[in-house]
């Protein structure tokens, strides 16, 4: 009769925990009757101990990544923790509208070419000033239109147009653009390149349609210098105000009205590289660390083994509440890279199979200074078997972010109230 009320009650927990997800915690011990069960706190972390009662987590080098998203990631910075890391992004250039026809003057167009691009964000420091150079693809950028690419991935390119420095923290605020203050963001002056020549001097048949537009201008490379110091900058490019905007003379010596090319798909590339870090002993030796290492973009993963819970000595247990936390480790570049917004926790197989659901995300949390997971039924689906044990840990989004978890009895740990 025990037991009948022990899963009558929590089928009833997990019942309401779908219904509320924010009172997990408060409403699933609430109905539990102190005079007829007892609730027990255990707490597990990954040292072992005489129960064999811990989990394993491991780093890897997470493959695979997709550059898709709405944010494109411009920028440069070296991690002591995390090596050099360096964000560079391509962008198709479309038609504003099919058949077009310029009546620009033969003699002097006199072009002037701007490119448009609004600023979303940053991670890094905005202290800093960073070269920025833009280059003419040279290679079909027509396949981003047909599949996802790896942000591994990257496209010839060649004839520079453009280099210039910006300074980073100018980026964030309103800007002035001709007559107009228009929102944050990127313009960059391409008038003295060969580009808006290039535009003009296009075929009727280069003119009738995007696809034929993208294979005669196959697009831009914006990338910058790699720097010691500095940020990655995010832009939005499915914004209306990206756009590429050219103006020039007609034949009637007279300024042309302004024509906005819109930006079409686009492919982040980014780069890690861990040389002279000890995150690079890490990813070699594969052997467990006093720190967790978590890195967007292709960085670092981590893979939680939670197999003990399989053990005969769970066979039996009642999950009333189930919480992994994960407490930050601030280092010397905390205020500069402060902590990801969202953390995200997946089924995992291994490097190349990481489900594409997301089991839960967690937000960080200021006050506390970590992440708390809410992992109630998942973890009684491990107890009774029904469940992979082995869970993917990363950062949620496209983004820059990265993060550093103590791996120690003060560190990541998972708290489970056994219901007896």
């Amino acid at each position: 009769m025990v037991i009948k009320n022990i899963l009558f009650c929590f089928s009833l927990v997990i019942i309401l925990f779908s219904c509320n997800s924010e009172e997990d915690d408060i409403l699933g011990l609430e109905l539990i009757d102190e005079d007829e069960f007892v609730i027990e706190k255990h707490t597990y972390n990954t040292l072992f101990n005489e129960d064999n009662s811990y989990f394993t987590v491991n780093n890897f080098r997470e493959e695979n990544i997709y550059s898709s998203g709405f944010l494109n990631l411009l920028g440069t910075y070296n991690d002591s923790s995390f090596g050099q890391s360096d964000a560079s992004f391509y962008m198709q250039i479309l038609l504003p509208n099919e058949n077009i026809v310029f009546n620009a003057s033969e003699s002097d167009p006199n072009i002037k070419l701007e490119l448009s691009i609004p600023y979303y964000g940053f991670y890094g420091d905005l202290t800093q000033t960073l070269t920025l150079k833009v280059y003419e693809v040279t290679e079909s950028l027509s396949s981003l239109d047909e599949a996802n690419k790896l942000i591994t991935e990257s496209f010839d390119f060649d004839n520079l147009l453009l280099e210039t420095q910006i300074n980073l923290g100018e980026i964030s605020n309103e800007v002035q653009w001709d007559d107009s203050i228009v929102s944050p963001r990127l313009i960059l002056d391409l008038s003295e390149s060969d580009l808006g020549s290039k535009i003009l001097n296009a075929t009727e048949t280069n003119l009738s349609n995007d696809e034929n537009f993208i294979e005669y201008l196959n697009g831009l490379y914006l990338k910058v210098d790699s720097s010691n110091d500095g940020a990655v900058l995010y832009f939005d490019t499915n914004s209306q105000e990206c756009f590429l905007r050219m103006n020039y003379i007609n034949n009637n010596n007279e300024s042309e009205t302004p024509v906005e090319f819109p930006i079409g798909s686009t492919h982040n590339y980014f780069t890690h590289q861990y040389e002279n870090t000890e995150l690079l002993d890490l990813i070699v030796s594969n052997e467990p660390s006093s720190l967790i290492y978590l890195q967007s973009m292709g960085g670092m993963a981590a893979e939680l083994d939670l197999s003990f819970l399989q053990n005969e000595n769970f066979k039996d247990w009642v999950i009333g509440n189930a919480i992994l936390n994960i407490p930050v480790h601030q280092d010397e570049q905390f205020d500069i890279f402060p902590p990801p917004t969202e953390l995200r926790l997946s089924e995992y197989t291994d490097s190349l199979n990481v489900e594409n659901d997301e089991l839960s995300t967690a937000a960080y949390n200021s006050e506390t200074e970590e992440y708390n997971f809410n992992l109630t039924s998942y973890i009684q689906g491990i107890i009774t078997e029904d469940q992979n044990p082995k869970l993917y840990l990363g950062i949620n989004g496209i983004n820059s972010e990265r993060l550093l978890i103590s791996n120690t009895d003060l560190g990541m740990n998972l708290e489970i109230h056994r219901i007896k």
